[in-house]
């Protein structure tokens, strides 16, 4: 078996193609796919089994099972790497070598094809969702399930931990990521430097210009070049170009002095080598056009940024196309997919190469900074010609035993003592096993990754995309511009943020008021949240918690900007149309954006509280430092439909004590109109805080009197010193 090096291939006379970041794949070693589940029903559950087909979102699959799996036998999803071609049938079970291991060990095999092409991870979840609902119907409970891939796939693998650990896709139990792309999206900054210096440095060389679309988009290929795979005619150009301006593909005896002078500029700007600049140019042109153009990603929505980017070159810094991002593009280039940490009780092991020269081992450096020390180990395999996830098959062996030994034992590898664990894990792997399995052939080359440099030492350094999501955030948001509405924000910590907004029914709808709630999950600077619409339950006495109805409603993403301030984008169902406005906080739980200034026990208080008997109404509270004290009361009309009462008051003596307001007349999204906004009053209330985690809410309403006893339901980041003053 060779290293597994993945390097250029040719393509109609091009000096590259797509697979510089896909494992190497070998399907003439696959098994007959059966193509429906009538036939697997034939086959005796004792036998091995493959099975195969399409789900609801256009991904194609395949499952291998070893003979006697019986359900809960456990699983190994393994996925591959980015290509621009079309999602196709049958996709790669890995290499053949650590599927024959993994079947022996009497663990299934899954993969995805993906629903998409290139940077994929727009709509994983979706797809591995509707794999897992295959994989039930036909084989039963997966058991224990492991993720495990190369490059792209190295990053989907803990994108899948990920997702699992915040509920939205099946318990994770290891990741074994190979070369792993974990800069995340972040590589796409890498890959507009590659373009914009390439131009800057080439522009006007003698057809050494890169071809280029839209006149709106410079900086990329025409759509019609990506769509369904990379256009020949266009390959050829960019390799001309290539040729032509930094001499890739000519004999050096034909390389002019500019030729070679433009590529060592090119390679101090974007700190690569001549052996990965093909490569880096293909993802720099088709896969960047990708990613723009397509209608799942970034939609002709502008992600990248880099204004104030210094690239090192005065010609090139004074010449270099400036572009500035679309803040929400941004944020959901980045939400999809740049790892948070958040693996939940997943045990993580990444593997890369000392030379990769399309992903440098500079990677593996994020994992220090975001996720769990005690679940997270990173290795290097040296190299001394530079390969893209060129791993032997001993190494790949020991590095899957290693892995799958502490899923199953628990016991975590040593930090000092992980290359001599892997090298052992991996000779033995050459020697081979108990009942004389054979061993496999390759070298054994692990050696410590704890002095990797920082990511940033590979890709130009940019400004903050926007305050990280902390306490700050909690409080009261709204945009000036539509006075009378707005959103109530809650971070509640381990990337989730609480949130409700209120506002108004569409027009034609008979109701006066509309409020949705949702759990966000964090990413970066911003959270996106699913939003359901409660309703049907009736104020005071005749609440009963059965008549509320939790209705899907929508979607949001919200990315902070700088400190106070944001960008949101709301889309509800039929007749709200998506709305995209600018926030400022209005009242704040904590002082500004990541300060660690001590804040008065008092604002603790702060939170969501609610009558467990009373589930689906609530009070949203905000106590700032100031003992201003503003809350939402989400709850319903006599006659059954929602509605919201804005409180306002001051917090002195365990109390806080105010009228109240309910807002009607406006209506939803491009109709609504701050003038229309009319702020009934809506009595008095009394709030009494007995503990940090209990009150009583007396109040004296239109629809009728009471004193409601509320517990705590959230407690945001900030509340962990609350006291009662």
């Amino acid at each position: 078996m060779s290293s597994g090096h993945v390097g250029p291939s040719r393509k109609a006379n091009t000096m590259f193609k797509h697979n510089f970041l896909k494992l190497p794949v070998n399907r003439t070693q696959y098994s007959t796919v059966l193509m429906a589940a009538l036939a697997l029903a034939t086959s005796s559950a004792a036998s091995a089994a493959t099975f195969a087909g399409q789900t609801a979102s256009g991904a194609y699959f395949q499952i291998e099972t070893p003979a006697n799996w019986q359900p809960g036998n456990g699983l190994v999803l393994i996925n591959h790497g980015f290509t621009l071609d079309s999602p196709r049938p049958n996709p790669s079970l890995g290499e053949a070598v650590l599927r024959t291991k993994i079947l022996s060990q009497g663990f299934a095999i899954a993969a995805s094809s993906y629903s998409d092409s290139g940077w994929a991870t727009f709509r994983i979840g979706q797809d591995y969702r509707e794999l897992m609902s295959e994989f039930r119907r036909v084989f039963g409970a997966p058991g224990s399930i492991i993720t495990a891939g190369g490059s792209l796939g190295g990053l989907v693998s803990i994108q899948l931990a990920e997702l699992a650990a915040r509920g939205e896709f099946d318990p994770v139990d290891g990741v074994l990521a190979l070369c792993p792309a974990v800069g995340g999206s972040k590589i796409w900054d890498q890959a507009f430097d590659v373009r914009v210096s390439f131009d800057a440095l080439c522009g006007g060389t003698l057809g050494g210009d890169l071809p280029n679309g839209l006149s709106s988009f410079p900086y990329a290929l025409k759509p019609e070049d990506v769509a369904g795979g990379p256009r020949d005619s266009a390959l050829i150009e960019v390799a001309a170009a290539g040729a032509k301006c930094l001499g890739m593909g000519v004999n050096s005896l034909l390389q002019t002095s500019g030729m070679r002078d433009r590529r060592a500029r090119f390679n101090a700007i974007n700190n690569t080598t001549d052996d990965a600049i093909p490569n880096l140019l293909y993802y720099a042109t088709f896969g960047l056009t990708d990613l723009l153009f397509d209608p799942l990603k970034l939609n002709q929505q502008v992600g990248f940024d880099n204004r104030a980017v210094n690239y090192g070159d005065l010609a090139v810094d004074s010449s270099v196309r400036r572009v500035s991002a679309d803040p929400l593009a941004r944020y959901r280039m980045l939400r999809n997919y740049t790892p948070t940490g958040l693996i939940g009780s997943s045990k993580l092991l990444a593997v890369t190469t000392t030379a990769d020269p399309i992903l440098p081992a500079a990677h593996l450096a994020v994992l220090n900074d975001r996720f769990p020390p005690a679940q997270t180990r990173r290795i290097l395999v040296k190299e001394t010609a530079g390969t893209h996830c060129g791993f032997s098959e001993a190494e790949l062996i020991g590095a899957w035993n290693t892995l799958s030994g502490w899923v199953k034992t628990g016991a975590t590898p040593a930090v000092d003592t992980l290359p001599t664990t892997l090298n052992l894990a991996c000779e033995n792997a050459r020697i081979g096993g108990p009942q004389n399995q054979p061993g496999v052939n390759g070298a054994c080359r692990f050696q410590t990754a704890e002095t990797v440099a920082s990511l940033d030492t590979i890709i130009r350094s940019r400004p903050k995309d926007g305050p990280r999501i902390d306490g700050a955030l909690n409080g009261d948001w709204y945009s000036p511009s539509r006075s009378g509405e707005g959103l109530k924000v809650e971070s509640l910590g381990n990337g989730r943020v609480l949130v409700s907004v209120f506002t108004y029914p569409k027009t034609g709808v008979n109701a006066q008021q509309l409020w949705v709630t949702g759990i966000g999950n964090v990413s970066e600077n911003g959270f996106s949240a699913d939003l359901i619409e409660p309703n049907g339950a009736r104020f005071g006495d005749a609440f009963r918690p059965g008549d509320v109805q939790r209705l899907p409603w929508g979607r949001m993403d919200m990315a902070l900007t700088e400190c106070g301030k944001a960008v949101m984008s709301i889309t509800g169902p039929a007749g709200y149309e998506t709305q995209t406005y600018t926030l400022e906080q209005l009242s704040r739980q904590r002082v500004p954006c990541n300060s660690r200034i001590a804040q008065p026990a008092f604002t603790g208080l702060s939170g969501n509280w609610y009558d467990p008997a009373r589930s689906g109404e609530g009070i949203f509270l905000t106590v700032t430092p100031s003992r201003a004290a503003v809350g939402i009361w989400f709850t319903y009309t006599p006659d059954g439909k929602q509605a919201w009462v804005t409180q306002q008051g001051n917090l002195a003596n365990q109390k806080i004590i105010g009228s109240s307001l309910r807002p009607i007349g406006a209506r939803y999204g491009s109709a609504f109109n701050p003038a229309q906004v009319q702020r009934e009053p809506f009595g008095q209330f009394e709030i009494t805080f007995v503990s940090c985690n209990e009150l009583l809410l007396n109040y004296q309403a239109p629809w009728g009197t009471g004193v409601r006893r509320l517990t705590r339901l959230s407690a945001p980041e900030g509340t962990e010193g609350c006291q009662v003053d």
